[in-house]
């Protein structure tokens, strides 16, 4: 055992992460010590400088080799340098601003030069011979990751105040802390925190940041009932209420404010630790899943680093499940799909996660998600044809044949009504909404709503998939990284050509039936509960639910007549990389 880790750790690149690991806590060390002065500045691009110098005497490079290096790899180092000219310009910009907002610049600072030696690794990792996506990605995916969570204080997040509310009950049972019908039970200085807190804006950030190295104060359990109030200003200000049913959704979150808890930390820090464990969770899960898919890695590998999936992730939100749990199934299901020589051991373990990831999946969202959990079972059955392909096939047409008739018929024959219809009220307008009654006596109706929405809002669902919008859907960036993201997903859907599976078109048809039949029922489920009937769109959809079906409804289209070289990926890669930098580093200047 202990020569196999003296043997890891003798890598190459296991070395260099090392070094960079080392560097960084000497720099942060330099920083603290001298008071995030200039003369701090200077030393932590001194210290940056000699770790560079360091991995290049270690790997005997020489000054042909670095030049060679740099000749071969033109658009890697081109990239080098824009990434370095921007983290320049953002550590100057924290240290320019310790004036009149002193702890947010500090806190800049020490993100900054992790940014810059992450970005270090990174150049690093795409000039050795290793080039795993998954191990990349963990890279990229803590970085950013670390990142986001920090600069996106709590409840900064869409939805977030009951999503931390709600993994703090599962955390209460983790405690065996009993339950009550009027609420919840807290620590004194959590529930002053949530029922003081409005939502933290420019002039408070530096507040907030000061609460993260305050002393805990009050650990006493204290009631709090479970009462909410909602404004249109997207601030809730009233204690937001807990979130019944699927609670393992929160279990990774709630396993960090728990170990939080048990430590005796503040209130920040707890929460900060429940957003950790969160978006572990998500990066562990995406790692293993660019590992295993055995074809379009690239694709979801560009998908899982996208800006919304990460904002997700580094926070509260039970979305980052959401997003890992669809991942894994259809990862899972293409391994073993297109894996005919696993050992029966591994083939059985894979399978029983594949069983309990599809059964926790299918109830979520209102069932929306569904037909991806019954994605594995369809191809099993297809597969060994344990019921005949022409039946399977006179089934599906069949069932597609009897959902036209009856819209024909509903439509254009009998207008009446087949079924009585209650009259319901969408809470954030007080005005009648639809019901899944309505729908079905006027399936037309519905239809309407669908190429309404995806006409009218179709360029948001995609934007906000991709993350232009974040927080509150108030934190923005400019269009151009979005056309950036949006051509690195394009670029990444045709196929390369050092992948040699090829899948079946009706598996490809299977996955693009399967995607679309998700997108309806997300569209088709906010219409029930979200949308008012004097509407012409659907109201309330965002991009992100549409996340969990990015990758099956791409790989759909992909068509091996047109193949990609490697070299491709080397652009894409790098691509995606700057344009991520671009946007963090905006985002953490934002409040300056």
């Amino acid at each position: 055992m202990i020569d196999k880790i003296n043997a890891y750790f003798s890598q190459p690149l296991m070395k260099t992460l090392l070094i960079h690991i080392i560097f960084y806590c000497l720099s942060v060390l330099a920083v603290v010590l001298l008071h995030f002065s200039f003369a701090a500045t200077a030393l932590a691009g001194i210290l940056f400088v000699v770790c560079e110098a360091v991995i290049i005497f270690l790997q005997k490079y020489t000054w042909e080799k670095i030049k060679n290096a740099i000749w071969q790899n033109k658009v890697l180092f081109i990239t080098a340098g824009l990434f370095l000219a921007r983290t320049a310009l953002t550590m100057l910009q924290c240290y320019a601003k310790l004036d009149h907002a002193q702890s947010y610049a500090r806190m800049g600072s020490i993100l900054t030069l992790l940014i810059l030696y992450g970005g270090s690794m990174f150049v690093h990792y795409m000039l050795s011979e290793d080039h795993s996506l998954e191990k990349l990605f963990l890279l990229e995916a803590s970085v950013f990751g670390i990142v986001l969570m920090m600069i996106f204080p709590l409840y900064g997040v869409a939805d977030e105040p009951k999503h931390m509310r709600t993994a703090y009950d599962l955390s209460n049972t983790m405690l065996m802390i009993p339950k009550t019908p009027e609420g919840i039970y807290m620590r004194k200085d959590d529930a002053d925190f949530d029922m003081n807190y409005v939502g933290y804006n420019t002039e408070q950030i530096v507040d907030y940041v000061n609460q993260m190295a305050a002393p805990l104060e009050s650990d006493e359990l204290v009631l709090v009932t479970d009462k909410t109030e909602f404004s249109y200003t997207l601030e809730y200000t009233r204690r937001p209420s807990v979130i019944r049913g699927e609670s393992y959704q929160y279990l990774f979150t709630a396993l960090g404010i728990t170990l939080g808890r048990l430590m005796g930390v503040n209130t920040v820090t707890m929460y900060l630790m429940g957003r950790f464990f969160n978006m572990l969770f998500y990066i562990i899960v995406m790692y293993f899943c660019i590992k295993l898919v055995p074809i379009g890695k690239i694709l979801f590998y560009s998908i899982a680093l996208l800006p919304m999936p990460m904002h997700m992730a580094a926070s509260t939100s039970r979305d980052a499940f959401r997003i890992a749990c669809p991942a894994l199934l259809i990862a899972l299901t293409l391994y073993l799909l297109f894996n005919e020589d696993i050992s029966d051991k591994k083939k059985k373990i894979l399978s029983a996660v594949l069983v309990v990831t599809g059964l926790l999946l299918f109830p979520l969202r209102r069932y929306a998600y569904a037909f991806i959990a019954l994605f594995p079972p369809v191809v099993y059955v297809y597969k060994k044809e344990i019921i005949s392909r022409k039946v399977l096939h006179r089934i599906f047409f069949g069932l597609c044949g009897l959902v036209v008739l009856f819209i024909i018929f509903k439509g254009f024959i009998y207008r009446g009504n087949l079924i009585p219809e209650p009259q319901l009220l969408v809470s954030k307008s007080g005005e009648p909404g639809y019901t899944k009654e309505f729908f079905f006596n006027h399936p037309l109706t519905l239809i309407r709503l669908f190429k309404n929405s995806l006409m009218i809002d179709g360029y948001w669902y995609i934007t906000t998939m991709i993350g232009e919008y974040l927080g509150w859907l108030d934190v923005s960036y400019p269009d151009i990284f979005v056309f950036s993201l949006l051509l690195v997903l394009i670029l990444n859907t045709i196929p390369r050509s050092y992948e040699t599976v090829e899948m079946p078109a009706i598996f490809k048809f299977a996955l693009f039936t399967m995607s679309v039949l998700t997108i309806l029922l997300s569209l088709t489920g906010m219409a029930m509960t979200y949308t008012a009937m004097t509407m012409d769109t659907i109201d309330g959809i965002q991009g992100r639910y549409f996340l969990p079906v990015a990758y099956p409804l791409l790989l759909s289209f992909n068509n091996r007549s047109v193949l990609a070289h490697r070299s491709m990926d080397i652009f894409t890669i790098c691509l995606q990389f700057i344009t991520t930098q671009y946007i963090l580093q905006f985002l953490l200047m934002r409040l300056f």
